[in-house]
């Protein structure tokens, strides 16, 4: 990409639903596969595979994505219908994959089955989530909230502290995963990706590391320190220096951050921590689809935000040609943009 090509908000917001589906679909044949059996299977993963063989997905066809993009997708497309956040609908358009008896075809969690069940059974959104789970079923569809206050905000003012803490962000976490570890991950990942739509992602980082801290989170979480976690990395790139050169390899992040497994105290550092080595660059999408564990959530999230930081220019024509339902995944994006008239 040009570095001096001024990226427009829309560009950036397409970018990173796009990237959500890339790095789903991308990651998806070598799910919960390890970095070395990836290595001996197929080498390094840089195009779409067939998950021939696999547990889960096996007879599914390459470029076809789980449900990181999905749920991602049904929120988008609440969104872009209400024109707000609206639980309800949220909540009812959770269920059209649980109707249509597709959940464990797109992959779905347990934590999310069991909260489905339990909202088709009557049950409210407010207290379907399932008891302290603390998966990654929430940072996989939390991109379009971070679209969402970007959108208001080209016309109101809402800090992003305020914005973060508000009551929708632990509604969408805890209708099916309830846990402060699962809220948390949201509120942190929905962070990044604000700062990164409106580009001023780098700075946000060096006043974190400049003593303020993880502010914007005031939960505390039950368990391990999600937040303090964060922040040891955050900190570790910050003192890289000015020219960002952040060398943890890939044996160190696999090392330090628990193989990039599903538990998302693991595999939400373990996403960044490539992110932060390479953040304009589609070789760090393949790097950390490449390193094995949650591959899919891995991809989804780094995908995001090589897409809200570098818009749809960073993915190659590969990538989006061959994505499944390349043209929803657009259409989803660009009528998003268009319910908030954003250029």
């Amino acid at each position: 990409m040009d570095k001096t090509e001024i990226l427009t908000l829309r560009d950036r917001i397409v970018g990173m639903f796009l990237g959500v589906a890339i790095g789903d679909a991308l990651g998806m044949p070598v799910e919960m596969m390890s970095a070395e059996e990836i290595k001996e299977k197929h080498g390094r993963v840089t195009s779409y595979l067939r998950p021939d063989g696999h547990k889960w997905f096996n007879g599914r066809g390459a470029g076809e994505w789980t449900d990181d993009w999905l749920f991602t997708m049904l929120i988008a497309k609440s969104i872009t219908e209400k024109g707000n956040v609206n639980m309800d609908d949220i909540a009812e358009k959770h269920l059209a994959p649980y109707r249509e008896g597709a959940l464990r075809y797109y992959g779905c969690g347990s934590a999310t089955r069991k909260a489905l069940k339990k909202l088709s059974e009557g049950c409210h959104w407010s207290k379907s989530g399932t008891l302290g789970s603390a998966g990654n079923g929430i940072v996989m569809k939390i991109a379009p909230i971070a679209a969402y206050y970007c959108a208001i905000n080209q016309n109101m003012y809402m800090s992003s502290h305020d914005f973060i803490n508000c009551h929708f962000m632990n509604s969408i976490a805890r209708m099916t995963h309830n846990s402060n570890m699962a809220v948390l991950s949201g509120k942190i990942h929905c962070f990044f990706l604000i700062y990164l739509l409106a580009g001023i992602f780098d700075y946000v980082l060096r006043e974190l590391c400049n003593g303020r801290g993880l502010y914007m989170i005031d939960d505390e979480c039950e368990e391990d320190d999600l937040p303090e976690r964060m922040m040891r990395l955050f900190c570790a790139y910050h003192r890289a220096g000015e020219e960002r050169k952040f060398l943890m390899s890939d044996k160190g992040i696999i090392s330090e951050f628990g193989q990039g497994s599903a538990y998302v105290y693991n595999s939400l550092p373990f996403s960044y921590a490539f992110f932060l080595r390479n953040q304009d660059s589609i070789e760090t999408l393949y790097d950390v689809v490449s390193a094995g564990g949650d591959t899919d959530t891995n991809g989804s999230i780094v995908g995001s935000m090589l897409g809200a930081k570098n818009g749809v220019k960073i993915f190659p024509e590969h990538l989006i040609n061959g994505l499944w339902r390349k043209d929803e995944i657009l259409k989803t994006a660009n009528d998003f943009c268009d319910k908030f008239e954003i250029e």
